[in-house]
């Protein structure tokens, strides 16, 4: 996940054994639900970008699903 601080786009780099669909949400350190999208990942490493221009400024967690895949990173939103 970088750039970390971002000013709001993020971009996310992952590695999959085959192709799939990948839900990403993000939270807030409350815990609430602020972005969620479902995108078509394929096998390999892939890169994908969210837009998070549109929240304030903050600590953000970035989850991401897919496949048996799971990660959590944690984004610095400061623009």
């Amino acid at each position: 996940l970088y750039p970390n601080p971002t000013n709001g786009l993020v971009n996310i780099g992952l590695e999959l054994p085959h192709s799939g669909n990948a839900q990403v949400v993000v939270t807030n350190v409350l815990g609430e639900q602020v972005y969620a999208e479902n995108k078509a990942i394929g096998h390999g490493m892939q890169r994908t970008s969210l837009d998070l221009s549109h929240l304030t400024d903050g600590i953000y967690f970035v989850n991401i699903t897919a496949e048996g895949f799971r990660a959590s990173r944690t984004v610095n939103l400061s623009k």
